[in-house]
């Protein structure tokens, strides 16, 4: 673990962490307080073995061992559960704190150490899906201007597959989501050829809403209902965020189905990509199973995070101080202190 990764600009960062807390409380979202430890044989099972070996433990004086929270999504619906019964639904939250993960060698968590986002519960279906992506849009719509992507997915569309061609769905989904073409083949070994063909394009398709539209209703013979019903879904849910107006680039792509963590979403998933950037911006979708599996509490819920540091890095305008230069030191005060009653930054 690295010790000294230290941020130089933390203003800039403050005033997009404002920005963003802003926002949600606007959107009815309120802000919420996770806790920093919790047992570590919670997460075990919810985390890839990838992921708990990032993660940072201690053992308490009792003996069990604490997992420092290394993704508050998981740390705030743990804890929430035991209030969801108490509390009228949807119930809307906000986070915005730190995370705690292993450095690589270049000093580089890719996780960062903010994370930001929100998480609706208890809203399940089109509506609770539109609002999570759009409040996502006007959300980075607000920090930043250069050109953003999202890139929508359906886990429900690869396990309709999986379902009405007799495949094993962890399997199938592990295979879309590395886009191992060959792999996908394999698996759906034994189907008729044209169902195959037209399985294959659904399952790889990137592309703007409109033509996976078109291509939906070309495939309309060749794929069961129960898939074409799990398109036609994403498509209303697509088509719903696009008719209010935010004018961003969004693609279907049923393989965006997470980058780690995608074994727990059970609906739309997403991320949203930036050029130059090396990992997503944001990701987030639904995860209607993960409230039972943390406790007894059985309810939808979706989500999003997002990193705003990144963010900062793109966002992050160089200002210097203006030096004072020439007269005596009591000269040079009194000129930056005129300065700075304008508010210009100024050194002595």
């Amino acid at each position: 673990m690295q010790l000294d990764h230290v941020r130089l600009d933390h203003k800039n960062d403050r005033e997009i962490f404002h920005t963003l807390e802003k926002m949600y409380h606007l959107w009815g979202y309120t802000l919420a307080s996770i806790p920093l430890f919790d047992e570590a044989d919670t997460y075990r099972d919810l985390l890839t073995k990838k992921e708990y070996e990032k993660t940072v433990r201690c053992i308490h004086g009792d003996g069990r061992i604490l997992l420092l929270r290394s993704d508050i999504t998981l740390f705030l619906l743990k804890f929430i559960t035991s209030q969801v019964v108490h509390k009228s639904l949807p119930l809307r939250l906000s986070y915005l704190d730190e995370i705690v993960g292993v450095y690589d060698q270049n000093g580089m968590y890719e996780n960062e150490t903010i994370q930001s986002g929100v998480e609706l519960i208890g809203l399940g279906g089109i509506e609770g899906d539109a609002e999570i992506i759009l409040l996502l849009q006007e959300s980075l719509t607000v920090l930043s201007k250069e050109p953003i992507c999202i890139h929508i997915g359906s886990c429900p569309v690869v396990k309709a597959i999986a379902h009405c061609y007799a495949c094993d769905y962890s399997l199938l989904l592990e295979a879309v989501r590395a886009r191992n073409k060959t792999r996908c083949t394999s698996l759906l070994e034994g189907i008729p050829e044209r169902s195959l063909d037209a399985l294959m394009q659904l399952l790889f398709f990137i592309g703007s809403l409109e033509t996976f539209d078109s291509l939906v209703t070309k495939l309309h013979r060749a794929c069961h209902q129960e898939v074409l019903d799990e398109c036609e879904y994403l498509i209303k849910v697509c088509t719903m965020v696009q008719s209010c107006g935010y004018d961003l680039e969004m693609r279907i792509d049923i393989s965006e189905l997470g980058r780690h963590t995608y074994y727990y979403y059970s609906g739309i998933v997403f991320s949203v990509y930036q050029q130059g950037v090396a990992y997503p911006l944001a990701y987030g979708g639904r995860y209607d199973d993960l409230l039972s599996e943390l406790s007894h509490c059985h309810t939808t819920a979706i989500g999003f995070s997002l990193f705003p540091l990144k963010l900062s890095y793109n966002l992050q305008k160089k200002t210097s101080a203006k030096r004072i230069e020439s007269g005596t030191f009591e000269e040079r005060f009194q000129k930056a202190r005129e300065l700075r009653s304008r508010g210009k930054a100024a050194v002595l």
